[in-house]
């Protein structure tokens, strides 16, 4: 950007220069045509009432004054041609000069914009910033009751670690204890199975004796019965061989009559 600024400043003084060479010329050149006007290229208008004829024909006359007009012609001529130049020039420099205004206007343009947002940007962040300062203490404050809160739980933490290794532990012996379990009923299992197969062929032969034994009650009973049975008939028979009474009527009185 300064570097861009200098060119401009020694494109303008270097223009102001060749307005002012320019110048210069412009005055030399009017001044040489006034001259060649007046005494060379018209002198009926240059009228000598005291001799009779014009200043120019009298100077023609003298060879060191027509050298000198043609000197002054000549560079007339020349001036003409640098004063052609040098406005080519200044027309060149007019438009670059133009040329770097206008980039420069679009420089400073952007520039401004850019300092614009750039003040934007500051303002944000001197609001962020007194923001921040505004609860910078609390947010200490807060750091230090989580950092507090941290050490509790990591406390907390070793604690509930160390009970859960003791847990793990009871855990462990009564995983023992209960597969001791499950051995002893296991074995109790075995041994009830084996009471259960001894119950049922022990109950098996006390139903074997059972019904060997009510046969042999059932006999018995029939033998008893049936001797009763005979003495009866016999008792019923005597009496009425001898012709007592016959004895009150029972089930087995129909049976034993005497025939």
């Amino acid at each position: 950007m300064q570097r861009f600024l200098k060119i401009y400043k020694m494109s303008s003084e270097k223009l102001q220069k060749l307005d002012e060479d320019i110048a210069r010329l412009d005055k030399i050149i009017r001044k040489t045509e006034s001259f060649t006007n007046n005494e060379y290229d018209y002198p009926e208008m240059n009228k000598d009432q005291a001799t009779g004829g014009t200043q120019t024909e009298k100077e023609l006359s003298n060879p060191v004054k027509i050298g000198k007009v043609d000197k002054i012609i000549m560079e007339n001529k020349k001036l003409r041609e640098q004063i052609n130049k040098l406005e080519t020039t200044v027309a060149v420099l007019n438009s670059t000069a133009a040329s770097k205004e206008n980039n420069l206007h679009t420089v400073l343009k952007s520039q401004k914009e850019l300092e614009r947002a750039l003040a934007k940007k500051v303002t944000e962040l001197k609001h962020i910033i007194t923001e921040s300062e505004k609860y910078k203490d609390s947010a200490f404050g807060r750091i230090a009751f989580l950092e507090q809160t941290c050490e509790k739980l990591m406390r907390k933490i070793t604690v509930q670690n160390d009970e859960l290794a003791a847990v793990k532990e009871k855990y462990s012996q009564l995983k023992k204890k209960i597969f001791g379990t499950e051995k002893k009923n296991n074995k109790l299992k075995e041994l009830h199975k084996n009471d259960e197969e001894e119950t049922k062929t022990h109950d098996a032969k006390v139903k074997v004796n059972d019904k060997s034994t009510s046969k042999v009650e059932m006999v018995n009973k029939e033998v008893q019965v049936q001797g009763i049975f005979d003495d009866y008939c016999y008792d019923n028979i005597i009496a009425n061989l001898f012709f007592l009474p016959s004895p009150p009527s029972s089930p087995v009185s129909s049976r034993c009559t005497w025939k």
